[in-house]
């Protein structure tokens, strides 16, 4: 059995620009930290837990605490229902997105499992409102550690045990960001990035040798995800 770890924003769901203006905005209206830069690359490790904290330290010299971390993701669920309540074009799925993972879910050579730097509480509403069913799926969220590595590591863990097995025969990371190339080069993890223009392009500097547009031609996506391989070194 073959599993892949999904991440969501931008790899599953077309929610990246309003998940960048929300973050944002919830660090502006509950905390009052404002002009706070929305180009993950700047930080650390590109999780929202660790982003946050980051800006705490950045601004008062300290961490954010467990309670401050609630009050963000708690004004962010709001912020982004707000959203949606304006304009829920802001939250749909990548183009093919439902197809392939009902293909690969109702395929029993294939597990599927989600790994994201967002916070369960986001991420679960993203996925709702973008009309994909996953409440089922492994999963694992930036409430689970502040490195990506950790948390598709998570997610790994918990595919096992929900499929039940002891190990898969292969394990393959989908993302659209350079933090999720590089953990899948350094967990030794077959790669696909999702991307088009210069986000691609960003990718395969970052050493994806595997990007998709979306999945729209589920058979080239599924023949992709069976011979990709691990990226190789950013160029």
């Amino acid at each position: 059995m073959h599993l892949v770890i999904f991440d969501i924003d931008g790899t599953l769901t077309d929610t990246t620009r309003i998940d960048e203006a929300g973050f944002e905005q919830t660090l502006a209206e509950e905390f009052g930290l404002h002009d706070v830069s929305s180009d993950w690359s700047i930080y650390r490790h590109c999780v929202d837990s660790w982003i946050v904290s980051e800006v705490f330290q950045q601004r008062s010299g300290r961490p954010a605490t467990i309670a401050e971390l609630e009050r963000f993701q708690q004004r962010f669920v709001r912020v982004l229902e707000a959203a949606y309540v304006r304009d829920a074009t802001l939250f749909r799925p990548i183009v093919g997105a439902p197809e392939l993972l009902a293909h690969l879910r109702g395929d029993p050579t294939w597990a599927v499992a989600l790994a994201t730097g967002g916070f369960r509480a986001t991420a679960e509403f993203k996925l709702r409102r973008a009309g994909l069913s996953v409440d089922d799926v492994a999963a694992a969220f930036a409430d689970d550690g502040v490195m990506r590595e950790q948390i598709v590591r998570t997610a790994l863990r918990r595919a096992l045990d929900d499929y039940g097995v002891r190990h898969f025969e292969r394990v393959v990371a989908v993302g659209d960001g350079r933090g999720d190339v590089h953990a899948a080069r350094n967990l030794h993890l077959g790669f696909v990035g999702r991307g088009t223009g210069t986000g691609a392009e960003r990718l395969r500097q970052a050493g994806a040798q595997h990007v998709l547009p979306d999945y729209a031609d589920l058979s080239y996506t599924v023949e992709t995800l069976r011979r990709c391989a691990t990226p190789g070194p950013a160029r």
